[in-house]
């Protein structure tokens, strides 16, 4: 059983909010919000922020970040260093999207040929 921090897109929330509804389009979002949330999540050696490459279910709308460490990265332990990454920060998927969210539409829309 996974300790990991899920990060699940809905995928019929997508397809309404973002008017795409294949999975090219699935799929490019899915990369994007994985490339842009990267530097937000926190790095001590990486193995988090990579493990949402690994774990993720790209294509299929559901994003992972799958350390033993994940779960409390995300919810309860902000970043203790800014030094060598200081955009980190806990939610990081959300801060993510609210910074990118325009740009994730864009994509979709585009990768969905809209």
């Amino acid at each position: 059983m996974s300790t990991g921090t899920r990060v699940e897109i809905d995928e019929r929330k997508i397809h309404r909010e973002f008017g795409v509804s294949n999975g090219t389009a699935q799929m490019a979002l899915d990369m994007q919000v994985l490339k842009d949330t990267y530097q937000y999540v926190p790095r001590d050696s990486g193995r988090l922020a990579d493990s949402g490459y690994i774990a993720s279910q790209v294509g299929k709308g559901r994003l992972y970040y799958d350390t033993p460490y994940a779960k409390r990265q995300y919810y309860t332990l902000p970043n203790k260093s800014e030094a060598p990454h200081p955009l980190a920060t806990m939610r990081w998927f959300e801060v993510s999207k609210a910074a990118n969210k325009s740009a994730w539409i864009r994509v979709a829309k585009r990768a969905g040929g809209r």
